[in-house]
């Protein structure tokens, strides 16, 4: 992080190192970012629940609950003002 000389993308990666700060109860809603994680499966009867993940080369399985569930990959992002991109 601090090597990286591009002001946009030190301020992305300021903001993401952010996002783990969980030192006290959650009461708002939040997006997790998980990585090295294949999608298995999106759980729950009318509305999602949670998704089922695989872990990238492993047999090791996990599951996170989830409210919402958005697919990302193939779309391309729109710049909004006021909001790094």
């Amino acid at each position: 992080l601090a090597r990286e000389t591009d002001p946009l993308t030190r301020n992305k990666l300021e903001v993401l190192s952010k996002l783990g700060d969980a030192s006290g109860p959650i009461t708002r809603p939040r997006i997790r970012l998980a990585y090295q994680l294949t999608p298995q499966r999106v759980g729950g009867e009318k509305q999602a629940a949670g998704v089922a993940f695989t872990v990238t080369c492993s047999d090791d399985a996990v599951e996170i609950p989830a409210g919402l569930v958005l697919t990302s990959i193939g779309y391309r992002g729109k710049a909004i003002r006021g909001l790094p991109f």
